[in-house]
């Protein structure tokens, strides 16, 4: 991975999984605590400013042991991810979980080019593409008017106030393109 993608990749899933009681709160955890020295210098700088703000945050908790590694932090220059196929997962859509509540137009197209750098991730056999193209749609990202073929619907819609994110739901939409994709 690029250095920025797995910089953003863990802050943002932990955004999303930080003070939430789901499976996405130790899937994050387990993949941050195996890859938190290849962060840059200055997300881990973020990360750990970020955890610490938490007001919600147990004396003891996973998060501030986090935080705590983080005060001695050696950055190693090697931007792989290391997680399993399933917290790998976790991660990239507790990201997107978080990114698509952002104001920063940026969001969408970075979205669009990780659907099209790392497809194992969003076209899994699991739908993990098609579950992501539902959220567009219920958090009323997507106009009412784009066909939503097969991703479920909800009644109370409304319009959103741009179509910026229209290219990624018709990528997660229609799934994987044959020509080219990894397998």
């Amino acid at each position: 991975m690029r250095q920025d993608d797995l910089d953003h990749l863990l802050l943002s899933a932990t955004g999303y999984a930080i003070g939430r009681g789901t499976y996405a709160t130790d899937g994050v955890l387990d993949v941050l605590e195996r890859n938190l020295n290849r962060l840059s210098v200055e997300a881990a700088a973020r990360l750990r400013s970020f955890i610490l703000s938490r007001d919600r945050m147990a004396s003891g908790s996973r998060w501030l042991t986090v935080a705590e590694r983080l005060i001695g932090f050696r950055h190693e220059d090697d931007p792989i991810l290391y997680a399993n196929g399933v917290d790998r997962r976790i991660v990239f859509f507790s990201a997107f979980r978080y990114d698509i509540m952002s104001d920063d137009p940026r969001m969408p197209k970075l979205w669009e080019r990780w659907a099209t750098d790392y497809p194992q991730v969003i076209y899994g056999r699991d739908h993990w593409n098609l579950l992501s193209a539902r959220d567009l749609v219920w958090d009323n990202l997507i106009p009412l008017n784009e066909p939503l073929k097969t991703v479920q619907d909800i009644g109370g819609r409304a319009e959103p106030e741009d179509d910026r994110w229209v290219p990624l739901f018709r990528m997660l939409r229609d799934g994987r393109p044959e020509s080219g994709a990894e397998s």
